[in-house]
């Protein structure tokens, strides 16, 4: 009884957990949900999150969250996962490039100004 118990507790803490992934932006909640099912050693359900994570923050046009959400994945699959997956991922990563550009500090001075930018 208490096992049963505990994993219907457990399973409708995930359904919580995804619900709260799909309405909130916050990448820090989709990536704990991620590091919980890889913590329990749900390789594909792990995968599945990140994955969708990806497709989210791609669909809202968040660069930023997006990349993390890849460089988390990567780590994982570098600690955890195989060869195919990892490189799977890698793929995805956008590239960094330096752009540099003119910047003005004064009336003077012409200073130069660096961003990375993700492509």
């Amino acid at each position: 009884f208490f096992f049963s118990s505990r994993r219907r507790h457990t399973r409708s803490s995930l359904v919580s957990w995804a619900r709260r992934c799909v309405q909130e932006k916050d990448v820090k909640v989709w990536l704990s949900f991620a590091k919980f099912e890889a913590s329990i050693n749900e390789k594909t359900k792990a995968r599945k999150i990140f994955s969708e994570a990806y497709e989210h923050f791609k669909k809202e046009n968040m660069t930023e969250e997006r990349v993390m959400v890849l460089e988390n994945w990567q780590k994982y699959e570098e600690e955890s996962g195989d060869k195919e997956h990892l490189d799977y991922v890698k793929g995805k990563l956008p590239k960094r490039i330096k752009k540099r550009r003119k910047a003005n500090i004064g009336m003077e001075e012409e200073g130069k100004e660096l961003s990375l930018i993700h492509i």
